[in-house]
């Protein structure tokens, strides 16, 4: 587990409740971690990688955790709504992409949701916080180490996501 998602999980596991989204899981530990230590949540993993997407079911299968497993790009038609998000976005990516995927979780996320991201400084972490605030009424830095910064957003702003 890398640095940043554990930043976040430790930042995130004593607040969360209800439906919660591994978003770019990957091959799945912050949801399975989340569905292990909370076993009230209902977790689902998002990931576009097909081969992720595999590795994730089989990890929660060794893991003995019920969790939902989507293979998809992002959460465009999801046709879900969640409490919760967590997200360690692909840098690698683009701006473009991790932008969309802020914009797609504010609009997924149930009245009183909140969205948690990890972002290290030198990857954008203020320019990041900014544009997040166009978003969310709410950014709060809840935590930072070695670089990497936890923000939590609330309150979506419905005019800005559509």
């Amino acid at each position: 587990l890398d640095e940043g998602s554990e930043l976040m999980l430790r930042a995130s596991l004593g607040r969360m409740s209800g439906a919660v989204l591994d978003l770019g899981c990957g091959w799945g530990p912050v949801g399975i971690i989340t569905a292990r230590l909370c076993p009230a949540c209902r977790v689902t993993l998002l990931d576009i990688n097909a081969r992720a997407c595999r590795t994730a079911e089989e990890n929660a299968w060794r893991n003995q955790v019920s969790v939902r497993v989507l293979c998809q790009d992002g959460l465009e038609n999801i046709g879900a709504r969640f409490d919760w998000i967590l997200l360690n976005p692909p840098i690698r990516a683009g701006k473009e992409t991790v932008y969309r995927l802020f914009r797609e979780s504010a609009a997924c996320l149930r009245p009183g949701g909140t969205l948690a991201v990890v972002i290290r400084k030198q990857q954008g972490a203020p320019s990041a916080q900014r544009f997040l605030e166009t978003l969310f009424s709410q950014v709060t830095l809840s935590c930072r180490r070695k670089g990497y910064h936890v923000y939590f957003c609330a309150g979506g702003n419905s005019d800005a996501v559509s």
